[in-house]
């Protein structure tokens, strides 16, 4: 977009018709829907996970650190 701005304003051409003005617009579009996606998405997690009292990870609570971590061999 900004190379159409210089090819506007600098030389004074038209820049109706150019195949590179709809494919900005195009990436324009694209991003902000992908932006709104992102967002709305987030939204509905946290909200899901508010109002269920849940985590979204599952740890499994271990009271005897001998059995707790790593169990490789030494």
């Amino acid at each position: 977009m900004a190379d159409l701005a210089v090819i506007k304003f600098w030389p004074g051409e038209e820049i109706r018709g150019r195949p590179l003005l709809f494919v900005g617009i195009l990436c324009l579009v694209a991003s902000i829907q992908f932006l709104t996606t992102g967002v709305l998405a987030e939204m509905l997690t946290r909200t899901f996970y508010a109002s269920t009292h849940r985590t979204d990870h599952a740890i499994a609570w271990q009271s005897d650190p001998t059995t707790a971590g790593w169990r490789g061999e030494r």
